[in-house]
């Protein structure tokens, strides 16, 4: 759970990129989570807190896996997966699929065909 919110700290900046470079392909409840400021500073504010809250902490982190859920989505997995630092890096295996048919599915958007995206898969 610490990595994970770790992580959506450390990641502000890939999201960002992920919002102003796909902002097309991504549900609006989705972007509504990851424009709002009180994420990052709430899941920062988690990360750093001491064991005295235990309580509290153990709600917001239910409430926080809650939100995370709407988080499953191929696109953001996909973005995960490709950046350099985490590498796929606890990606649920099921979801490994799913990710690399968003994979193709963009490259073939971008107009290469089928001998590339093979190549794109081994690659991945």
């Amino acid at each position: 759970m610490w990595d994970c919110i770790s992580s959506i700290v450390r990641l502000e900046l890939a999201f960002a990129r992920v919002l102003s470079e796909h902002e097309n392909d991504i549900k609006n409840y989705v972007k509504d989570i990851l424009y709002d400021r009180n994420f990052y500073e709430n899941s920062d504010a988690i990360y750093h807190m001491s064991n005295q809250n235990m309580q509290f902490k153990n709600h917001y982190i239910i409430k926080f896996n809650e939100r995370f859920d709407e988080f499953s989505d191929d696109l953001f997995l996909l973005a995960f997966f490709l950046y350099p630092r985490y590498h796929g890096n606890g990606i649920n295996p099921s979801k490994f699929h799913s990710i690399t048919v968003k994979a193709v599915q963009i490259w073939k958007d971008m107009g290469y065909d089928q001998e590339s995206c093979e190549k794109l898969l081994t690659q991945m």
